[in-house]
């Protein structure tokens, strides 16, 4: 999903790019960093864009198959840190850990991780 959403965003600066005449003929003239960088930047408010961020920063600590378990897990998470965040989040119902960070963060710390 964050591919899909940043090839769209690189799609429309390139569009641009052709519209304002400023698309180089010459592909391999291209700096495709650039684009992307911009891309990145055109995306950093939108809010799709952070979930799905989160969620694959989040897949990083948590052993799942299925990316909806790991946008379940992140609810939960978000639940629990209204309620409070300084649990372990092993003791979250239905976030599993991988063993490497088991007992290593709190809800609060591994939302200020993956934000």
């Amino acid at each position: 999903m964050k591919n899909l959403l940043l090839q769209e965003a690189v799609k429309s600066i390139l569009c641009q790019m052709a519209v304002d005449c400023t698309l180089p003929s010459d592909m391999t003239q291209l700096d495709i960093g650039t684009v992307f960088e911009k891309a990145e930047k055109s995306l950093e408010n939108d809010e799709t864009y952070k979930r799905v961020c989160k969620l694959d920063k989040l897949a990083e600590f948590l052993s799942y198959d299925e990316d909806n378990e790991i946008n379940v897990a992140l609810e939960n998470l978000e639940v629990q840190a209204k309620i409070d965040d300084t649990v372990m989040v092993d003791h979250v119902d239905g976030v599993q850990v991988t063993e490497q960070f088991e007992f290593t963060f709190t809800v609060r710390d591994l939302l200020q991780e993956i934000s």
